[in-house]
């Protein structure tokens, strides 16, 4: 779920870490060509990492500014008007460079078309305020059996419950079993499990306590089970889903994997069923549990836990859904929050298949609070999700309880 902000190429990408065999980590060595004057260089590599990362704005930007570089100006107009089409934001950005200086005269209502983007879109209403502005919320979950709505602190190691009159308590205690910064978090209701995800803190490089996924009772927050992570690299453990028969997957996003553990295990194991990934973020899965979603760097993968066949989802030309974190699954669509960049909660409508988005919704967008909504989660046909997540002053390591606003959380009514 959660994303710390890097700025690169005026575009912010979000990311865990330094994923250093990610094609998004040669970015900057791309802009460093184009500059130095070698475009063709450009794109050559830009055409060595087109089939890992064609989907995000990034990609489509360098490759806009290297076309422009080399003179191929009818190709970098093409990428522009991509752009264009994801957000009139990314085109407005993309020709104040220099190398496509003399496509300006095709944009001319550019400025316009952003401004449009640009719109505030707010149609959920606050629903609780959790008066710890400190907390640096990040993961969602709801049980049931509790009527209750789960968030998770990044900053204060515990997960805290609000109940259905938006009473706010304490379901697990800080550091209860020995957790540590809490990422992701989901409810296994029929089990009475409550899963989270803790890492080492992203802003304290030297913290090397290891990422583990525990399980608390999640009607009374007692501690229960400590699955740890396979011993070897990097890790980061994210967002947590369950299949209806209790396994559990987790994506880690520094590894690049999702991990499993049927119930009774007591170590997460490679699922490497869904092949490999770059950046693996939001997970979720259908209502009937037969397709599990996950999240990576431009795109977003189904996987069918029935006959193991992957793919994929189709966007139209008209979407990215790069950047995503969160992602929840609702009758037949999937929300996700794009926080940090363009940021939106937006609603992808799929098709009968589950094979392909058709449309999108805007469920808010451009909204202060909007810009670090992280996590979001189907409450019975409503929809709640953290609004000013303010994990953004945890990037940026300014965590001041006096400087900062309570959090607030949003509920909307799904149509």
């Amino acid at each position: 779920m959660m994303r710390v902000l890097v700025v690169l190429l005026a575009l912010g990408i979000a990311s865990h870490g330094a994923l250093a065999q990610s094609p998004m980590a040669r970015m900057p060595e791309i802009r460093r060509e184009i500059q130095a004057g070698n475009a063709r260089n450009a794109l050559a590599i830009l055409r060595s990492i087109q089939a890992e990362v064609a989907g995000h704005p990034n990609f489509t930007f360098l490759r806009a500014h290297a076309y422009g570089a080399a003179g191929i100006l009818d190709s970098a107009e093409m990428d522009i008007r991509r752009l264009l089409r994801w957000d009139a934001r990314y085109a407005q950005l993309a020709l104040r460079d220099t190398s496509v200086a003399a496509l300006r005269p095709r944009f001319r209502n550019i400025d316009s078309l952003a401004a449009r983007d640009a719109r505030p879109v707010n149609h959920a209403s606050v629903w609780a305020t959790i008066n710890e502005p400190d907390l640096v919320a990040e993961g969602t979950a709801y049980d049931p059996a509790t009527r209750s709505v789960l968030i998770g602190s990044l900053h204060k190691y515990k997960i805290l419950a609000i109940g259905p009159d938006g009473a706010v308590s304490e379901r697990v205690a800080p550091r209860a079993g020995g957790i540590h910064s809490i990422v992701g978090i989901h409810v296994d209701s029929v089990r009475g499990i409550l899963w989270a995800a803790s890492n080492p803190r992203f802003d304290a490089p030297d913290d090397s306590t290891p990422s583990a996924l525990f399980a608390f009772d999640a009607r009374t927050g007692a501690f229960r089970q400590k699955l740890p992570v396979p011993a070897g690299g990097a890790r980061f453990i994210n967002d947590i889903t369950t299949a209806p028969d209790g396994t559990v997957f987790v994506t880690d996003s520094r590894a690049g994997r999702v991990w499993t553990a049927r119930p009774g295990e007591t170590a997460l194991r490679d699922f490497g069923a869904i092949g490999p990934m770059l950046n693996p973020n939001g997970v979720t899965i259908s209502t009937d549990g037969r397709v599990l979603f996950v999240s990576d760097v431009d795109h977003i993968r189904a996987h069918d836990l029935t006959n193991g066949h992957t793919w994929r989802l189709g966007v139209p030309d008209s979407l990215t859904v790069s950047g995503v974190d969160g992602l929840a699954f609702h009758e037949g669509s999937l929300i996700a929050h794009h926080p940090l960049q363009f940021w939106r909660v937006a609603r992808y409508h799929l098709d009968g298949s589950l094979r392909r988005i058709t449309r999108r919704t805007l469920i808010e967008a451009n909204s202060p609070d909007g810009r670090t909504s992280t996590t979001g989660e189907v409450v019975g046909g409503d929809y709640v999700f953290i609004g000013n997540s303010q994990i953004d002053r945890m990037n940026q390591r300014q965590i001041d309880a006096a400087a900062m606003q309570p959090i607030r959380i949003y509920r909307i009514l799904l149509p």
